[in-house]
């Protein structure tokens, strides 16, 4: 379990903590289905795709499977590990309750961004192609696929 800290939750903006649907998103992304500690992770470049608790909506993967996080760690006698997603978050140091494993990070994790917003900040001169070809709305209510992107300058 990922739980971000207290000023983490503080930072959450009213119009997220008081939708239980949002919310509910939020914090299943924040728990992963296995136990992952820093000698488990790979070693960057490499990574180590972990399963949280996300699924369904526009999250919805093949398979009932449920939406991922990238974890790596910085090098091969590290103890924690990073969850490479958005803004890189550092896991160190976990708490165990019961069952789980605890690491307290220093913010909330952001829901996977769709398409478009991946590619209009990524790639703007894909992101305006796909749009000029009416290909956006295919593409994002697509289930389970990869979109290989060209740079802007490849473009």
């Amino acid at each position: 379990v990922f739980a971000p800290n207290n000023e983490a939750f503080a930072a959450v903006p009213e119009s997220v903590s008081s939708n239980t649907t949002l919310l509910t998103e939020i914090l299943s992304y924040h728990i992963l289905n296995n136990t992952y500690s820093g000698s488990g992770i790979a070693t960057a470049p490499n990574h180590t795709i972990a399963r949280t608790l996300l699924r369904g909506g526009e999250f919805e993967l093949p398979g009932n499977r449920t939406a991922p996080l990238v974890l790596e760690r910085e090098s091969a006698n590290a103890t924690g590990f990073r969850i490479v997603q958005g803004n890189i978050t550092n896991a160190q140091n976990p708490a165990s309750a019961a069952n789980l494993q605890v690491y307290v990070i220093d913010r909330v994790l952001d829901l996977p961004a769709n398409l478009s917003t991946v590619a209009t900040a990524a790639v703007p001169a894909l992101a305006s192609l796909i749009q000029q070809a009416n290909l956006l709305e295919p593409l994002e209510s697509a289930v389970g696929i990869t979109v290989f992107a060209p740079s802007d300058s490849a473009m």
